[in-house]
């Protein structure tokens, strides 16, 4: 019988795991239209929720926190079939709180 493995990533050296907000992101928040240069540029920050914090890492992001990011920095890494985004810590540009 084969036995499936599980795997869960966890970032070093600054970086955090993040999963991508598709369904925060409307339309119109992930494109803008540049008058002046006739482009469709991509929006700067993204929506994301935080899975995994590195230990070096001197923010206090938490897991499950939603937080706002530099769109671009973001790295997509793919390993032996399964895809991961990370950003670094520096490129986080706030944190989502609820309002009490």
């Amino acid at each position: 019988m084969e036995e499936k493995v599980s795997h869960k990533f966890k970032p070093r050296n600054r970086h955090i795991h993040i999963e991508i907000c598709e369904e925060h992101q409307e339309a119109d928040d992930i494109f803008e239209w540049e008058e002046d240069q006739d482009v469709l540029q991509k929006n700067e920050n993204v929506l994301a929720r935080v899975k995994a914090v590195a230990p070096d890492c001197t923010t206090e992001i938490e897991e499950n926190q939603y937080v706002v990011v530099e769109s671009n920095m973001v790295r997509t890494l793919t390993v032996s079939g399964w895809t991961v985004n990370v950003v670094l810590e520096n490129f986080v540009l706030g944190v989502l709180e609820e309002e009490e």
